[in-house]
Formats: C-alpha cells, sequence, structure tokens
C-alpha cells in the first residue's frame, strides 16, 4: 500500500515530527503498531508511525533527516 501527501515538520529541543494530514485509521482500517518506509525529499527513511490518539499519527524525524529538512515546511 502506498500514499502519497505532504506534511508540516516542526520541531523543538528535543524532537522533530512529520504530520500525516489523515486519520491513519480510516486509511488503514485498523490500529497498531505501523512500521513504514517514508520518502522525504526523496531520501528513503524507515521508522515507526508515531500515535498520537484518534487515527493521528506522525512520523518522527532523527537527526540524520532532520539536517535536511527546515522547521515549518511541508515535505
Amino acid at each position: 500500500m502506498q500514499f502519497n501527501f505532504m506534511g508540516k515538520y516542526t520541531a523543538d529541543k528535543t524532537e522533530g515530527n512529520i504530520t500525516i494530514p489523515f486519520n491513519v485509521w480510516e486509511v488503514y482500517e485498523g490500529m497498531g503498531p505501523l512500521s513504514v518506509t517514508a520518502f522525504v525529499n526523496g531520501l528513503p527513511y524507515q521508522c515507526e508511525l508515531v500515535h498520537e490518539g484518534k487515527g493521528k499519527y506522525h512520523i518522527p524525524v532523527n537527526e540524520e533527516l532532520a539536517a535536511n529538512l527546515k522547521t515549518d515546511n511541508s515535505y
């Protein structure tokens, strides 16, 4: 299953993330841990989505990926 979307990158002093702009529960028809390969600026990035509640998730951003992103931009 593949989805393309633009999500906003935000960061603070401790972590960064890219928001997923749709209800993941509705799209994947279920809940639970979701391991994905995200492509951010064309770079493949494997991670487990972080659940925020009620179908909202975000992509956690590590330091290596963050070095290639600008805060408050969409990717």
